[in-house]
């Protein structure tokens, strides 16, 4: 079968046509190593004329940078990124663990350094660098035996993972350079052999999940290293059908990630492209149905977007810009990437995904001088995996005017602590939660779905439901009366008493003027105001921002940071509770031609532009 991975592929050639067998244990033949007649140079010579391709290299650092970090590696220093300072060690121990973070154990054990190292040498042809690469990665294959390593997350999926994309583009450097050692290629061809047995295994596989597709895109990866070999045309043929039901299992029909998170959407998407262009080039398809798929994925983001270009924080994920994203390719997101002089607007202004339960509500594509006032609303009413999941389901973000009006939380961090698991929590997001609690994730409890929803010129309407409290059905239905005025309709029903906390997390910018039981003001930069008004009673007014104790009122826009919000709690008490909310924003600019909303004998009515309106509500 032919491959790719130009310098590795003939790197392989070479030695397997020399002396390399395979003897169908879980070791591979070495003796080709003891052979007096084969030597270093021997093979070196024979590849000096290749050109390497670094399809799935893992870091892309160039120029003054990739000196700069690989001369911190070099000096003893962990780096992984810039959200944790280099660590400084004396020597290595795998245990370390300096700012209690898992994220960060995980890349130490990816070997994420190694190739930043690689990357260094790229740049300079310094080969200090590699041999940095070389002394860490023999000191980890030492000390980090499968099965017997001295830490937990030598062998977690996502690091073996990334580590064998990063080990076999330091053999394919290790080879181009005048760097002489078999025993070290010896040692590290060995590890990654037994780091492919590891993905192979069914009990390693994790499904559905991203991680799956990045141990697929390993597996390819290292079946191509060792092609020569009756096994990697098992490996590559196993990576590409496992790869198939990952997508069918974790993408909807109408192209949504189901790991309820815009920032992973990406992610996945990003992984998926990446194998499907490398098998294009060495003539293989993962078939039309797939390149759909990636294509639907695409236009999913257009939509998901906000007007000003970044990404809404929802579930685990991080402030993101489309503008720094240039190589997600569609005229649809390059419509938005440009704020409408370029690209193809989206056919469809507001768009309902009921199969993945995300609602997003746009009053209209404004052109390009005022395309970030458009007012966008987005609704989560979906539980598909507990995978970078929060207990967010019928909490919604809004957006208007060129401002965050209410935001979603943020991710945080992935080490478990109080802080996290506020994050994780109904009480962080703009939802309704019962008697001070969210719920649990438990996916044999899955109720939640978008009942109805009516998109059209005037406004968008829709209705969805969760049963995820024990014993307590939530119906929310949100009306945006275009152009910008919100109307949430929150009903919950039980046999019992309870207390139910409606909630919203104003933009940590906004200055709350006032609030009370009937509602609240706020303002934006120089102009921009927000109203909340609620028509029904409401019991309690609570406001938090940046509480310790209890945790509320914090978003995370980056990984480890925290900023403080206001956190506005509307009570009510009962067996049932009925919040009608109403949610305007104005500026000297954009005055709303909404007013009067009244809700009256279950129907809805205004007036816009002086003439009563009528919305009749199931």
């Amino acid at each position: 079968m032919k491959r790719i991975f130009g310098g590795i592929a003939l790197a392989l050639l070479i030695i397997v046509v020399a002396n390399f067998l395979y003897n169908g244990q879980e070791t591979l033949d070495e003796s080709w190593l003891n052979d007096e007649d084969l030597s270093n140079d021997d093979i070196i010579e024979q590849l000096t004329d290749n050109q390497y391709e670094a399809y799935f290299q893992r870091t892309d650092l160039a120029g003054e940078q990739a000196v700069k970090i690989g001369d911190l590696i070099v000096d003893n220093h962990i780096y992984s990124f810039d959200i944790w300072d280099p660590y400084k060690y004396e020597e290595l121990d795998w245990l370390m663990d300096p700012f209690d973070d898992n994220s960060w154990k995980l890349y130490l054990h990816s070997l994420r350094m190694v190739s930043f190292l690689v990357n260094a040498y790229e740049e300079t042809n310094d080969e200090v660098y590699l041999e940095k690469a070389m002394s860490i990665t023999e000191d980890w294959i030492v000390n980090n035996p499968d099965n017997d390593s001295v830490s937990n997350w030598a062998w977690s999926d996502h690091a073996v993972s990334n580590r064998m994309l990063n080990l076999t583009n330091l053999y394919e450097q290790l080879q181009r350079s005048s760097i002489r050692d078999i025993g070290f290629n010896k040692l590290l061809l060995q590890s990654l052999y037994e780091h492919g047995l590891w993905q192979v295994e069914e009990g390693n596989y994790r499904f559905p999940h991203n991680h799956g597709v990045m141990q697929d895109r390993a597996l390819i990866q290292v079946a191509t290293l060792f092609e020569r070999f009756d096994f990697a045309d098992e490996w590559f043929d196993l990576g590409v059908e496992r790869l198939k039901k990952q997508l069918e299992a974790s993408i909807s029909e109408s192209g949504v990630h189901l790991e309820h998170s815009p920032g992973y959407h990406i992610h996945t998407f990003e992984l998926f492209q990446e194998v499907n262009e490398v098998l294009s080039k060495d003539g293989l398809s993962l078939g039309e149905e797939f390149s759909d798929d990636l294509m639907n994925m695409k236009e999913y983001l257009a939509y998901v977007f906000k007007p000003d270009g970044s990404l809404p924080l929802i579930g685990d994920t991080v402030q993101t810009d489309l503008e720094h994203i240039d190589h997600l390719e569609h005229p649809y997101l390059d419509f938005i990437r440009t704020q409408g002089k370029e690209g193809a607007q989206p056919t469809d202004v507001s768009k309902v995904y009921e199969d993945a339960g995300v609602a997003i509500l746009r009053d209209e594509w404004k052109d390009a001088e005022e395309f970030d006032q458009s007012t966008y609303v987005m609704l989560q009413a979906g539980y598909h995996s507990n995978v970078h999941k929060h207990a967010d389901d019928l909490s919604l973000v809004l957006y208007s005017m060129g401002e965050d009006i209410f935001v979603g939380p943020g991710k945080y961090m992935y080490t478990s602590n109080p802080m996290r698991y506020y994050m994780l929590s109904s009480l962080s997001h703009n939802t309704v939660t019962v008697d001070g609690a969210g719920y649990d994730l438990d996916l044999e409890k899955i109720d939640v779905f978008i009942k109805e929803s009516e998109l059209t010129e005037e406004y968008d309407r829709v209705v969805a439901e969760h049963s995820l409290y024990e014993g307590i059905t939530f119906t929310r239905e949100i009306i945006l009366l275009k152009p910008n005025v919100l109307v949430i309709l929150d009903a919950l029903e039980s046999d019992q008493h309870h207390t139910y906390e409606q909630r919203f997390n104003l933009n940590p910018d906004a200055e709350l003027l006032n609030f009370d039981n009937f509602g609240m003001t706020a303002a934006l930069g120089d102009n921009l105001k927000i109203k909340i008004q609620q028509l029904e009673t409401v019991d309690e007014v609570h406001h938090y921002k940046g509480s310790d104790e209890p945790i509320r009122g914090y978003v995370s826009y980056y990984t480890n940071q925290l900023t403080p919000v206001d956190q506005l709690e509307f009570v009510q008490k009962g067996k049932t509770a009925n919040f009608v909310t109403i949610v305007e924003m104005e500026s000297d600019q954009y005055s709303s031609p909404v007013e009067s909303v009244e809700f009256t004998e279950g129907n809805l009515y205004y007036i816009k532009n002086e003439e009563r309106k009528e919305i009749i509500l199931q």
